[in-house]
Order: C-alpha cells, then sequence, then structure tokens
C-alpha cells in the first residue's frame, strides 16, 4: 500500500524520502517560502498526514489561549484535527481510510491538509514549523526539498 502512495505523492508533485517501511516524509513551501515538513504514515487500516509546529511562547496563559483557538478549530476544519504531542507540539492531522482509496480522494486530502496547515500558520503566527517530526528523522527534514503547494479559493471558502 505504501507504494501506492509513493506514487500518488509523486503524482501530486511532491518528493519524499522513504523513513521505513510505513513512513515517508515529504512537505511544500508556501507562497513566502515557508516550508512544511509533512510525515505520512501508514497504519492498519488508515493512513496518517502530519505536520508539526511549536507555539513561540513562555507565557502559560498565552500558550493556553492558543489552545482554546485551536479546539475551536478541530470543531470547524473538515477532515484535519489539531493536538498536542508529547513535547507539548501542535500536531494538525488527518486521517484517512486505506480502503477505497484513489488518487482523487488523495489530492483532495492532500489538498485539504496543505491550505489548512497555512492557514493555521496565518491564524497563530506565534506558531513555527518543528523541523524535528523525530529524533532519527531531523536531520533528513532539513535536508528534504519540498514541492510547492497553492491555496486555491475553492478550498478557502470551503472553509
Amino acid at each position: 500500500m505504501m507504494d501506492k502512495i509513493q506514487e500518488y505523492v509523486e503524482s501530486y508533485g511532491w518528493e519524499y524520502v522513504i523513513i521505513d517501511e510505513k513512513n515517508i516524509l515529504t512537505g511544500f513551501s508556501d507562497k513566502s517560502e515557508m516550508s512544511y515538513p509533512v510525515l505520512i504514515s501508514l497504519r492498519e487500516e488508515v493512513f496518517t498526514i502530519t505536520c508539526t509546529f511549536q507555539i513561540k511562547s513562555n507565557n502559560l496563559i498565552e500558550f493556553t489561549d492558543k489552545l482554546i483557538l485551536l479546539l475551536r478549530f478541530n470543531f470547524y476544519w473538515p477532515l484535519v484535527k489539531v493536538g498536542l504531542d508529547d513535547n507539548d507540539f501542535v500536531v494538525l492531522a488527518l486521517d484517512l481510510p486505506i480502503s477505497g482509496l484513489t488518487y482523487d480522494s488523495f489530492e483532495f486530502a492532500l489538498d485539504v491538509f496543505t491550505e489548512t496547515a497555512q492557514m493555521l500558520v496565518a491564524e497563530l503566527p506565534e506558531l513555527s514549523v518543528s523541523a524535528e517530526i523525530d529524533d532519527e528523522i531531523g536531520s533528513e527534514v532539513q535536508a528534504q526539498p519540498f514541492g510547492d503547494s497553492q491555496p486555491t479559493d475553492t478550498m478557502r471558502d470551503s472553509f
């Protein structure tokens, strides 16, 4: 199944690095040249697309306010969810079932994901994209060339 996902990533115009048999690292850059490392992981019945962010704030009250806003995003944004990992990094994630996966559904998922990631950073400028998805692959994140993703008005209007 990962072969199919890799083929879809290539068709989408993104390059990727194979981390292991269940994980690939890819990503995109926005109009301002900000790079978004994206991890695509294959699990039992779903594949997961994630991007990790750090909140630039040492103030607990500011951090709490940002978390409240992230919870509101979870309610309004289709398909994606926002959460915290074990290091208190913000993780944007999208899960899709593997069964019946087509290129069209994969493309739609990546469109939604890239648009949402860019909207998240636009709404919360305190966020920075985390260069360390995992200690084991952090160096590969830095070297990864990213494809271009341009938000579409259609996607923006759907939010």
